[in-house]
């Protein structure tokens, strides 16, 4: 059993260097926070995948006693059930932070695969993050700073200002997301170097909230100074009405199918919703980009909405058939359903290698023919084999640590921070 291994099953945290507590000079800056009540700020990035995995330890953690802010952007900023802050100055109704990613770096388009992530995340979202960080925190400091990988912006103001940070991951264990904040911080020190030449700074290596169980861990997480294992816990927001799931209305699989809140399309969709429709009943998630009138004349036992509650349909779901998305996959994963993957972008590949691999579904990756997804459907329907492995890996999860004890591991963390201890 490896060390991260041990750590998730012992339910403990492993450790290694300390956090770096605030210094009284910082500590006094804090403003609005009440003497003896932890100050935790989770910053953010302004989308779904980034803020709903989180949701449940920040609930958590304000439900433990401490005083909790999510700093994000918009849509999100304002439209949360807790205090917020505006975590970034880029607005997504003004700006394409792709295109100003293509505009300001125009040779990233020659490399994607090593050019984008420095580029888009390390610099792009970075700087604007923190500007609004920068100023948010500088009026009311927080004694510890909850961040995404993809959110590196968040990582440098922290150390900027003395501030305790703690990362929760939202990918697989994947060192040059963890970087970034050497990229962000040398994109403010020397703009002129390209975001994608190598950087070998360690100062970031904050303790790492991880919900990754081990059968899914991809990477020498092991390695990694200190992890916090956490368990996977679907969440929606209560201000959007979601609806009830429906029942099943036959004795045929019921499949949820999504492809997120990015990288749905309406041809996309329906293809994949026609192929599942052959297997058994369909309840399809549009997300917001893609109108359900873009959809119409689908079969009689398929039901559209544009979000679908998480934690109702996976209670009842027999297959799940989506992207790749971290918190899609975890989501099943915790329930053991056996799960299709049709990878666009980015880590959606890694997840679905990692579910193939892993035995509790399968991937499609590529060009595939027609038919394919009804009969890997068909397939996992009948799989006596995946079925039980995805019930081994749900049974690893539920023995995870909940939101609860990480809450109180962040509160006591930031207490020291409180204390200047």
């Amino acid at each position: 059993m490896s060390m991260a291994d041990s750590a998730r099953h012992g339910g403990v945290v492993r450790k290694a260097n300390a956090v770096r507590s605030a210094d009284s000079t910082t500590a006094s800056a804090r403003s609005n926070s009440s003497k003896n009540t932890p100050f935790i700020s989770f910053a953010l990035l302004p989308a779904f995948g980034h803020v709903y995995p989180v949701m449940p330890l920040v609930e958590a953690t304000q439900a433990a006693g401490a005083r909790v802010q999510v700093a994000v952007g918009r849509p999100f900023n304002e439209n949360l059930p807790m205090s917020t802050v505006l975590g970034t100055d880029v607005d997504p109704a003004a700006m394409s932070v792709p295109d100003l990613t293509r505009e300001k770096f125009p040779a990233v388009v020659d490399d994607m695969p090593t050019r984008w992530v420095p580029a888009y995340f390390g610099v792009m979202h970075a700087l604007p993050t923190v500007t609004a960080l920068r100023r948010a925190w500088r009026a009311d400091r927080p004694d510890l700073v909850v961040y995404d990988p993809a959110n590196p912006g968040a990582a440098v103001v922290a150390d900027e200002l003395g501030i305790p940070a703690v990362l929760f991951s939202v990918f697989h264990y994947f060192p040059p997301m963890l970087n970034l904040p050497a990229v962000t911080r040398r994109a403010l020190d020397h703009p002129e170097v390209a975001p994608w030449e190598p950087v070998a700074d360690l100062t970031y290596r904050n303790p790492y909230v991880d919900p990754v169980p081990a059968a899914l861990q991809q990477g020498p997480i092991a390695d990694y100074p200190e992890v916090i294992p956490i368990r996977t816990v679907p969440w929606e927001n209560r201000a959007t009405d979601l609806g009830a799931v429906p029942s099943r209305r036959s004795g045929r699989p019921l499949i949820y199918l999504t492809l997120g809140t990015v990288v749905g399309t309406a041809a996309l969709l329906r293809g994949l919703i026609l192929e599942a429709a052959e297997v058994g009943d369909v309840i399809a998630s549009t997300g917001p980009g893609v109108e359900r009138s873009e959809l119409a004349g689908l079969p009689g036992n398929v039901i559209l909405r544009e979000f679908v509650p998480t934690r109702a349909v996976m209670s009842v779901a027999d297959l799940v058939v989506h992207h790749g998305g971290m918190g899609t996959t975890l989501a099943a994963a915790a329930h053991g359903i056996p799960q299709l993957i049709v990878p666009q972008v980015g880590d959606q590949f890694a997840n679905a290698q990692a579910v193939a691999r892993a035995g509790i579904g399968q991937a499609l990756i590529g060009p595939r023919a027609d038919g394919a997804v009804s009969a890997a459907l068909t397939t996992l329907q009948d799989d006596d084999y995946t079925r039980e492995a995805a019930r081994s890996v749900a049974r690893s999860i539920a023995a995870t640590p909940g939101p609860d004890r990480v809450a109180d591991l962040l509160i006591s963390r930031a207490a020291r921070g409180l204390h200047g201890s």
